[in-house]
């Protein structure tokens, strides 16, 4: 499902590839996130976020992050791991033509045409009746009724070659997604690559140490005195203090229902 977007990029002369779960980086950089969600009565959705250009801090409010956004050092932190198309192309690109090229990614990627389309009668009847009966009412709008709750946690480490600070979220047994900063010297590929690897990540104990091992023998001249077992036990101090603090704002949106629907 990735190709099509790759493809489109590759038009605009950013090579970009399909790293880790879900994401599409360029030049060691984010660029695009991926989801794909299969109900169980079948079929399939996808859909991606491309970064045309960012709003750093209001992207990090929009996502219930635990992150400081008035922190200008954690902001450059988080700027230096992600990139946008206008940035790498060097230009004021528009939305429209990215779209344009998006399409086109695809019509090459899955051999077919993309034509547009209205509702049919019965999906605009069933758009209009869910809109009425439930995506309308406040208790959907504002009413947090997620049985899972996304947990933070903050954990420090003093290593060789400098601190590690390391920020987790977690819901149940998933580590949804960690940030590794501080004042230690490293590769943001090694940084991103780890980050990557752990998102969405069970929280065995066992399995975390060998991801990390395994991301740290991939980059091992960039982490310089920095070894796994530093990275476990960050990571480890961080997910006990997440049994203690639960996020302030609730669930974030992976999170935000947890229902099955059958259209």
């Amino acid at each position: 499902c990735a190709d099509g977007l790759i493809l489109a990029l590759e038009r605009l002369g950013i090579r970009a590839e399909f790293t880790g779960k879900n994401d599409l980086i360029s030049a060691g950089k984010k660029i695009a996130g991926l989801g794909l969600y299969q109900p169980k009565p079948g079929g399939s959705l996808f859909h991606a976020s491309l970064l045309l250009d960012l709003d750093l801090r209001y992207m990090l409010d929009l996502l219930r992050t635990p992150f400081d956004a008035s922190d200008e050092q954690e902001l450059a932190s988080l700027a230096r791991r992600m990139t946008t198309v206008r940035r790498e192309v060097g230009r004021d690109y528009q939305i429209s033509s990215l779209v344009d090229e998006v399409k086109s990614g695809y019509e090459n990627a899955f051999s077919a045409k993309c034509e547009p389309a209205p509702l049919e009668p019965d999906e605009q009847s069933l758009a209009q009746m869910l809109f009425a009966t439930r995506y309308s009412e406040p208790s959907w709008v504002y009413d947090d009724v997620s049985p899972i709750r996304d947990r933070v946690g903050r954990s420090s480490l003093r290593t060789l070659a400098g601190d590690l600070d390391m920020r987790v979220i977690v819901a149940g047994q998933t580590v949804k997604s960690i940030f590794l900063g501080g004042n230690f010297m490293a590769s943001d590929s090694a940084i991103q690559d780890l980050e990557t690897s752990l998102r969405w990540h069970t929280r065995n104990s066992a399995a975390l140490n060998e991801t990390i091992r395994r991301s740290v023998a991939r980059h091992a001249s960039a982490w310089d005195r920095i070894s796994a077992g530093d990275i476990s036990a960050v990571l480890a101090g961080a997910l006990n203090a997440t049994e203690n603090r639960s996020s302030e704002r609730g669930a974030g949106a992976c999170f935000a229902r947890e229902l099955t629907e059958s259209v």
